[in-house]
């Protein structure tokens, strides 16, 4: 059962985590070869050791850099948090989220680089008071001003790569791309509950090759084929729409929203800072995983999965217990006695 202190602990170590982080992967980026092998994803033969620009991303103590820039995003969320709630001083802020914006420009990866100011702009935007919102576009232009000038040239990489891969008109059969266009055209043809579950873009359709990736042609795309189907469950939403339809997505992007709005009141109206950072924190960290959610099943990935829900059962458990209990009617007393 979750306890008040609970909360500390969580906030401490989420802080805490980014430098520490950043200094293995570090040591194990200037490694020989065969040490980094170690915890490389072997689908890094496959996209040049997860290279843009010609720079090499950092990856470990991770097997894919999309995981090292998530991870590091999202304690920079609870960076943020404990010291809005007052919990860390500015010394601590800028060590973590100095570390986590380092370690996310190392990954090159695209969505925890715009989904670490996004979190932050929408969770100070989503205050009722003029300070909290003038606060909020501070940091977010502070965040967005390092990240711009600091690392230009690998900001430029990122940005080169996407333009490359989702907007160039002549490379429409992108993987990603081909599974947003089906599981919207799916969602449209089987309305209101879609295809099924198992039949697309997650596990149980790559294992049991489904039929639909050979009715939509998508069997003929690379990385989408029964032979090498490796980019099947990149994304979630089409995944979602695809399988459960427009009811099914309604569901589940209904439950985040309910989700963010108890951990935001949480926030609000605690006065115990831990409590409210790990609250703010959490309710941030799930605006980053749904950026995330847009290219990478995250909500159906055990470390995505979990790591996300920890602190949102944690704040809203805790606060829960904390509430005053109604005084009993002394009438109702009364009658149970006679």
């Amino acid at each position: 059962p979750w306890v008040q202190s609970d909360a500390r602990r969580i906030v401490r170590a989420a802080v805490a985590a980014p430098p520490i982080i950043v200094a293995i992967g570090l040591l194990l980026w200037l490694a020989p070869n065969d040490v980094q092998g170690v915890f490389i994803d072997p689908a890094a033969v496959l996209e040049e050791g997860f290279s843009r620009g010609g720079m090499t991303a950092m990856t470990a103590p991770f097997s894919h850099p999309g995981q090292l820039g998530w991870a590091l995003a999202f304690c920079g969320c609870f960076a943020v948090a404990a010291f809005s709630a007052r919990a860390i001083g500015a010394a601590v802020l800028g060590t973590s989220l100095g570390a986590s914006l380092f370690g996310i420009l190392a990954s090159l990866r695209r969505k925890p680089l715009i989904g670490l100011p996004l979190a932050v702009l929408v969770g100070f935007g989503a205050g009722l008071k003029r300070k909290q919102r003038i606060y909020a576009l501070g940091v977010t232009a502070v965040l967005v001003a390092f990240l711009s000038l600091a690392a230009r040239s690998r900001v430029e990489a990122i940005v080169a790569d996407t333009t490359a891969n989702y907007l160039d008109p002549y490379t429409p059969t992108a993987a990603r791309t081909m599974l947003y266009l089906t599981g919207w055209d799916i969602g449209a043809k089987h309305f209101p509950l879609g295809a099924g579950f198992g039949r697309f873009g997650g596990y149980v359709s790559q294992l049991r090759y489904s039929p639909i990736y050979d009715e939509y042609g998508l069997s003929t795309t690379y990385g989408l084929s029964p032979e090498a189907p490796y980019y099947i469950q990149d994304t979630y939403w089409p995944h979602i729409l695809g399988e459960s339809g427009w009811l099914g997505i309604t569901l589940v992007a209904g439950m985040l929203v309910l989700l963010w709005r108890s951990a935001m009141q949480v926030w609000a109206r605690e006065a115990d800072p831990w409590l409210r950072a790990l609250a703010f924190g959490a309710a941030m960290a799930l605006v980053e995983v749904v950026l995330e959610s847009a290219a990478a099943p995250v909500f159906e990935g055990t470390l995505f999965a979990y790591v996300t829900a920890l602190p949102l059962a944690a704040a809203l458990v805790i606060q829960k217990r904390q509430l005053p209990k109604a005084p009993r009617d002394p009438r109702s007393t009364a009658t149970g006695q006679q």
